[in-house]
């Protein structure tokens, strides 16, 4: 028994075992910027992009912000003509932190123009973020090209979510695992704790996937 516990505690702690696995659930189609594809809207998924430190006065950013900076990198070559940031605070209680508004005021601070930014703030999870931007796309950008941002770990569902509400987009994954090409010998072999953070996130991404596939949301 004691030797079954330490095996599988090496296995879910092995940097390496994590990084595979990641890789085989993640969507990152490498995005082909030769065709010269152009979309009226990127749409942003909110969710860790962005937090209000009230004691400091400032933004601070999560570990989601790398959505925003492709999102950014897009709009700023002319890919997409708008961003969209779709997302509230997340929460079933808490109606502060909304994280589309905050994003928005960061998105004005670097001098996008506000007429550029769309927010879907109501939205709470990764289904009603389907829902509520089907209603802004049809309502503002009918029969339009959108460009979905978000990681690539969580884009198979964000993806499937958008299909079930019969919202035509391509994908933009972020947040990429980045595969070693040459791994030292402490990721081969050293447990890390970060593995076992990875082996979390992986883990609510797939329970997500099932529950959304069996609720007929994706």
């Amino acid at each position: 028994m004691f030797i079954a516990a330490v095996l599988l505690f090496y296995f879910f702690s092995n940097g390496f075992i994590a990084e595979k696995a990641l890789r085989l659930w993640e969507m990152d189609k490498p995005f082909d910027s030769s065709d010269q594809k152009k979309y009226d809207v990127g749409i942003v998924l909110s969710g860790g992009l962005v937090k209000y430190d009230e004691k400091n006065n400032k933004l601070v950013y999560g570990q989601s912000s790398d959505r925003i900076i492709q999102a950014l990198k897009m709009y700023n070559t002319g890919v997409i003509r708008k961003i969209m940031i779709s997302g509230g605070s997340g929460s079933l209680l808490k109606t502060s932190d909304n994280e589309s508004e905050l994003m928005r005021r960061f998105l004005i601070n670097l001098g996008i123009p506000n007429g550029d930014i769309v927010i879907e703030p109501n939205s709470r999870n990764t289904h009603e973020n389907a829902i509520e931007t089907k209603k802004l796309l049809n309502m503002h950008f009918p029969d339009g090209r959108y460009l979905l941002f978000t990681s690539a770990l969580h884009m198979r569902r964000a993806n499937a979510c958008f299909k079930k509400e019969g919202i035509k987009v391509d994908t933009y994954g972020t947040n990429n695992v980045i595969v070693k090409k040459n791994p030292g010998f402490s990721f081969l072999f050293i447990p890390s704790a970060l593995s076992i953070y990875q082996w979390e996130s992986l883990s609510h991404e797939i329970v997500g996937y099932i529950s959304y596939k069996i609720a007929g949301y994706a």
